[in-house]
């Protein structure tokens, strides 16, 4: 292959130039140059003068104008698919096809492209004589879906739609005719049932009510018939669920047959279903719970503080001890209620009589806000693509319930894997719990990692509440706090205000309707002595620590939101807080994960994150905002480290900043 090489033309200076030709001319009068190569040198003889004529310059031939360049682009629907490259004006297109594949809304047909944008297909061959844009122009057929919806064995909903539409289901609920139950449990889809409830058409769909055919409980009292689906080793329901309470001074005891001769042994339920015969009894005369272990008695007593229960009647089987034994064990191993009052009485030792008084339910708000958020521009906080009606969410798809009619025993049955049921008559707990649900809507989508959703959570809990410290000074104090909202999921969902308590649970909550495991751990703040909540949550198959409280720091009169308690390893955690002993202790924190990293907020020197720093700044609205950059080097020192960073950057802008150890969190107003 031929190379073809550019030349330079090699120019000589003036005086060199001048020179030469000056040795040039008397070399010519001394005869010392030859006229012809082939002779020798001759004098040069005197001539006549002659006479000049001027020089004439030829005149160049045209150059060839070269014919413009132009190109091809070809779009389906807005996505460019590719070009021709650039060619010469006149080249003469031959018929471009395009492979379109169906998708499950539509069938297409390519019918050709368009260049004029009138929908008319060009003719090909197609002269091109300038840049030109090509567009598909299809023939698009809607793929017609069906569904057809069956409540045992009778067609209720037969129709036909579109991909995407929303199915529209006939009531359905459980049913007691005669002595024949029936608990709707869920739809099956096309054979198939999981818990799930599906809420668009994705396929041709045969959907059937399903009931349960198992584990059903079925309770006879006063007339009434009442039933639910229970889980085998589950604790049997009392009928306060359904709003039912015996007189005072009685107890309402379960028989198994209809005579009323057999009392139930066990408090559990059994493998398969369970008819019980009900009676209420004076207090003493019968028990109104047979305990058998100490797990049965702290599955009773958890119901009872759930349900508020203000007094029962138990049969005890097990050696408990004493009475003030058996406080204790529920002090340490039952569900925590702040400031409840309890007392136990016995004639025979076996038969106990308990009774309880509660504190106020979240009533009170602190009335004084003590900081302001700044924005971060760390947050990766976006609306999500779920619908406003979306109700998909894993917890849906759980079968054991727990009905509940506080915020507290909501938090409870969230955190111990079941599908919280709303008491009909708490409507301010249905208001709450819908608010759960609304933000998961609104940030969290399906595509998401576990990771990314537990993220989202994190953010959202800090950035949309302020930490109490009104309750907290209360706290120190030694103020009655009973009835504080703070310490509640009020405080978070409803007030935007609470302390770690309430962020603790907000965030197991959260996490928990979206199908992950999440413990709330409480113990101590290791640099204030005070008591602290956080969680620990399990991800991918591994278990982090998550601190939201410490994610929103304080900084005088400000709270900003730091990654630094987003995924800690129990190693990490140890130096902030001390668990309590028997606080999931069980549950090993060990996976190392560097949100900063993730995030592209981790830098390798000062220069790198003056660069990152500076360029969020230019970017940051007017305000008050912050960004969180963590150092991959050394350092000597903390204020050295920000000096480093902030001599490099020629920004006007006031910069501040929290935060040690190489993690920083800038804090910057334009």
């Amino acid at each position: 292959m031929k190379k073809h090489i550019g030349y330079k033309k090699l120019l000589l200076p003036a005086a060199v130039l001048a020179m030469t030709v000056s040795l040039m001319l008397l070399a010519c009068s001394c005869g010392l140059i030859p006229d012809d190569l082939g002779k020798p040198a001759t004098p040069t003889p005197t001539l006549a003068p002659a006479t000049v004529k001027p020089s004439v310059t030829p005149t160049p031939e045209p150059t060839p104008t070269p014919l413009p360049q132009v190109m091809a682009e070809f779009y389906d629907r807005g996505t460019r698919l590719d070009d021709t490259g650039l060619l010469a004006a006149g080249t003469v297109l031959k018929n471009i096809s395009y492979d379109i594949s169906n998708d499950e809304e539509n069938l297409y047909e390519f019918l050709g492209w368009d260049a004029n944008g009138d929908g008319i297909p060009e003719e090909f061959p197609y002269t091109l004589n300038e840049n030109t844009t090509f567009t598909a122009v299809l023939k698009i057929t809607p793929v017609i879906y069906k569904y057809e919806i069956y409540d045992r064995g009778t067609l209720k909903v037969s129709k036909e739609c579109r991909y995407g539409d929303y199915i529209e289901y006939p009531d359905a609920g459980s049913s007691i005719e005669g002595d024949n139950v029936f608990l709707f449990i869920g739809w099956s889809y096309n054979g198939k049932y999981d818990g799930m409830t599906v809420q668009r058409v994705t396929e041709n769909l045969k959907i059937e009510a399903v009931y349960a055919d198992s584990q059903v409980l079925k309770l006879y009292y006063g007339g009434g018939i009442y039933a639910k689906y229970v889980e085998e080793g589950s604790l049997l329901p009392d009928l306060s669920e359904w709003g039912v309470t015996p007189d005072e001074g009685y107890s309402i005891v379960w028989y198994t047959d209809k005579a009323l001769t057999k009392q139930v042994s066990s408090s559990t339920m059994i493998k398969g279903n369970l008819t019980l015969y009900g009676r209420q009894e004076r207090t003493g005369a019968g028990a109104g719970y047979r305990i058998e272990t100490k797990d049965q008695f702290r599955q009773l007593m958890d119901q009872v503080f759930l349900s508020r229960t203000t007094s029962l009647n138990v049969l005890i089987t097990y050696d408990y001890g004493t009475l003030n034994d058996l406080t204790k064990f529920i002090s340490n191993n039952c569900i925590s209620i702040f400031g409840y009052e309890i007392s136990m009485s016995s004639k025979d030792g076996d038969n106990i009589q308990i009774k309880l008084k509660y504190p106020p339910l979240a009533t009170v708000k602190s009335s004084q806000v003590f900081y302001t958020q700044i924005p971060s521009a760390n947050t990766t906080l976006e609306k999500s693509g779920r619908s406003a009606d979306f109700d998909s969410f894993a917890v849906d798809k759980i079968k054991k319930t727990l009905t509940v009619n506080n915020s507290e025993a909501l938090f409870y049955a969230l955190e111990n894997g079941m599908r919280p049921i709303i008491d009909p008559k708490a409507n301010d707990l249905a208001a709450l719990y819908a608010t759960m649900k609304s933000a998961l809507r609104t940030y969290v989508s399906d595509d998401m990692t576990e990771i990314e959703k537990a993220f989202a959570i994190y953010q959202y809990v800090i950035l949309s509440t302020v930490y109490d410290n009104e309750l907290t000074e209360k706290v120190k104090r030694g103020e009655n706090v009973e009835g504080y909202r703070g310490f509640m999921l009020e405080g978070v969902f409803m007030d935007h205000l609470a302390v770690c308590d309430g962020f603790s649970k907000a965030f197991a909550c959260l996490c928990r309707i979206e199908g992950i495991e999440c413990v709330r751990v409480v113990g101590t703040k290791i640099e204030t002595g005070l008591s602290h909540a956080w969680n620990k949550v399990k991800l991918e198959g591994k278990w982090y620590v998550v601190d939201t409280t410490s994610g929103g720091t304080i900084v005088k009169d400000t709270e900003i939101m730091t990654l630094k308690y987003f995924l800690l390893t129990d190693a990490e955690n140890e130096k902030l807080n001390k668990p309590e002993k028997g606080s999931h202790e069980d549950l090993k924190c060990n996976t190392v994960y560097d949100i900063h990293s993730e995030l592209g907020c981790k830098v390798s020197s000062p220069e790198a994150a003056a660069v990152l720093l500076k360029r969020f700044i230019e970017a940051a609205p007017a305000g008050r905002s912050t960004f969180e950059i963590k150092l991959g080097y050394s350092i000597e020192s903390d204020r050295k480290a920000v000096q480093d960073i902030l001599d490099l950057m020629d920004i006007n802008v006031k910069i501040s900043y929290a935060g040690t150890g190489g993690t920083y969190c800038f804090i910057y107003e334009k």
